[in-house]
């Protein structure tokens, strides 16, 4: 897979790749071996079902402050900050994607989408991407849940 795509340009901030759970972890290590000086998270998507379980995975994955609020607003203040990690390109994987909130109405998915986008654009420090992982059965409705919340995306082949 050639991830040298992922912070070559500005556009898209989100891509996403179909994989196999048993892909992942060697994906993550590719990742960082590929860009050393990137700094990736995962935040697992079967952890981040619901609005709740989802701040508490992303503020765990992305180390926000301790007296961070599981709010949006506080969500997006965090996410446009990220002043405690490296600085340079930032990549946020979010493992097992359909689960990504999967309990919630389809706008709090697409409110997540919009606050990525406008990280992604406002990041100083470097350029901050988004990956969405998959199960390649699971990619077509995946896909489709993507284009309703508003987000383009570029599709990495395996």
């Amino acid at each position: 897979m050639n991830y040298n795509l992922l912070f070559k340009n500005d556009d898209p901030t989100f891509y996403v790749v179909g994989l196999e759970q048993e892909r992942l972890m060697p994906l993550r290590r590719d990742l960082a071996q590929t860009f050393p000086g990137a700094t990736v998270r995962v935040v697992r998507g079967d952890k981040s079902t619901n609005e709740e379980a989802f701040f508490n995975e992303a503020g765990a994955a992305l180390q926000f402050p301790e007296d961070f609020v599981e709010l949006w607003e506080n969500f997006e203040v965090c996410l446009t900050d990220l002043s405690w990690l490296s600085e340079g390109p930032l990549l946020v994987l979010f493992s097992f994607s359909p689960f990504l909130l999967c309990d919630e109405p389809p706008e709090v998915f697409g409110e997540l989408i919009e606050q990525l986008y406008r990280a992604a654009k406002n990041r100083q420090s470097g350029r901050f991407k988004t990956l969405f992982q998959v199960a390649p059965d699971d990619l077509p409705a995946f896909l489709d849940r993507l284009e309703k919340a508003g987000a383009g995306y570029a599709l990495l082949a395996d």
